[in-house]
């Protein structure tokens, strides 16, 4: 057993013992919260017609790239299909096919209890897209969540979207850094009135990967037409402290010279 797995083995072990914690989003409760919040949030947002200020990061590559009336979405680790309404309430005109890529148990739940009409769809793998040709990638607080976020990244590439725009991503300007985090069941999702009060936990390992390796990735196809710090120090592990980054990027063969 090499030295990574037997760090997530011990992690594991560890979190076992503890039986109100359930270990990933693979947990049933888990997903079916995640899923009853959205439907939820979007009664709320569209009710309001307005967005709390952290879908603002859902609305932000809209603002700098440019897009027909129609926008073809990629919306990698997108949970429930809260970004696609944080999108829709903002820009009600435009016309979206978003495609929400997620794990099979949470396809499956959002398929049987969202009503997400002809624009919103959940696929549990890239060959499902609707249709192939993507305009834009979003990937929000997901990539150090999987368990290889590198070729996780290489495989977004390749769908050459002509954007990508990857935000609340750790990044670490040393080697990589592995650790199991913990969160409230109700921390999961989106913000909603009222959240039903749980005081299960649930785990997940953290992928901080080092920042020049995501770069030299990111630059094989894209250009980097904006990378922002937005946040100093928010995953903590041990004494240890982590940046969260933001890359709107621009597929190069569009990109101007």
């Amino acid at each position: 057993m090499n030295l990574h797995k037997k760090f997530k083995f011990l992690c594991l072990l560890r979190f076992i013992r503890d039986d109100r914690i359930s270990d990933g989003y693979s947990n049933a409760d888990l997903i079916e919260s995640i899923v009853a919040k959205n439907i939820q949030y979007q009664d709320e947002v569209f009710k309001s017609s307005s967005i709390p200020i952290a879908g603002m990061r859902t609305i932000f590559p809209f603002a700098l790239g440019q897009f027909q009336e129609k926008i073809h979405v990629l919306d990698f680790g997108g949970g429930g299909g809260n970004h696609y309404i944080e999108a829709k309430a903002a820009m009600p005109t435009k016309s979206f096919i978003w495609n929400v890529l997620e794990t099979k148990e949470m396809v499956k739940q959002c398929m049987a209890k969202r009503s997400s009409g002809n624009e919103l769809f959940f696929i549990d793998k890239i060959s499902d897209l609707i249709p192939e040709d993507i305009d834009l990638i979003i990937a929000n607080s997901s990539l150090q969540y999987t368990e290889d976020p590198i070729s996780r990244l290489r495989e977004l590439i390749e769908v050459n979207s002509k954007y990508i725009w990857i935000t609340r991503t750790v990044l670490t300007d040393s080697e990589q850094v592995d650790f199991y985090q913990t969160s409230d069941f109700r921390d999961n999702g989106p913000s909603i009135s009222n959240p039903k009060d749980d005081a299960r936990k649930v785990s997940y390992n953290v992928t901080v990967l080092p920042r020049p390796l995501f770069e030299s990735v990111i630059k094989t196809k894209y250009d980097v037409l904006l990378m922002v710090l937005e946040e100093r120090g928010v995953y903590k592990n041990g004494g240890n402290k982590f940046d969260v980054y933001g890359y709107f990027c621009k597929r190069k063969c569009d990109s101007i010279k």
